[in-house]
């Protein structure tokens, strides 16, 4: 694979973060608006931390994806 091909290859990634305190902050400076970015949901800090993030994220024009494992939802369902 050449340059060229390595670049359309890294254009097209998408980035996955978790949340943090600075994850918004630093998507906001090092992330470009069309790159496709996953938030993570981490079973300690439970779905609402990724949420707020990848919200925020959207109004930010990102393309954002929520990624909530399936753990974190079957937990949510056998409480209610």
């Amino acid at each position: 694979m050449g340059t060229a091909g390595l670049r359309a290859l890294l254009h097209s990634v998408g980035y996955e973060v978790l949340p943090a305190k600075a994850t918004e902050d630093k998507v906001l400076a090092h992330v470009p608006r069309d790159v496709v970015v996953a938030v993570t949901a981490l079973p300690a800090k439970g779905l609402e931390p990724a949420l707020g993030i990848a919200t925020r994220l959207a109004v930010h024009g990102y393309r954002e994806v929520p990624h909530v494992p399936a753990r974190l939802l079957w937990a949510r369902v056998g409480e209610a």
